[in-house]
């Protein structure tokens, strides 16, 4: 069997997904999203948010059809100690058993504690 992560680890999640849920089922179904199981495979952008009204340290997690969610504040905070740039493109998996709920994760080797 093919490795579908091709050395991709996806230990980060994502926040405030369930604000994107129409975007997330759009990417999940999307013809150009890698779809293995339960799983779609689609490359995102993580965005520096400094004018964000609620945190001027977030992290935004943009796809092609738009926001699907941020780092946590503890990991963007970390992330934006090592990467200084405000953009960087990452390897996302969305994950849904049933269309309606949905979980992200990032290629990123963060984990909130």
């Amino acid at each position: 069997m093919a490795d579908i992560y091709n050395g991709y680890q996806f230990l980060t999640p994502i926040v405030g997904e369930s604000n994107y849920i129409e975007t997330l089922k759009q990417l999940y179904n999307h013809e150009q999203s890698f779809k293995q199981g339960n799983s779609a495979f689609v490359d995102v952008t993580l965005i520096h948010e400094n004018n964000n009204p609620y945190d001027n340290q977030a992290v935004l997690v943009m796809s092609p059809l738009g926001p699907i969610g941020y780092l946590s504040r503890q990991i963007a905070r970390e992330y934006r100690q090592d990467y200084s740039q405000p953009f960087l493109t990452v390897r996302a998996k969305i994950f849904s058993r049933d269309n309606t709920m949905y979980g992200v994760w990032v290629d990123l080797d963060y984990e909130d504690e």
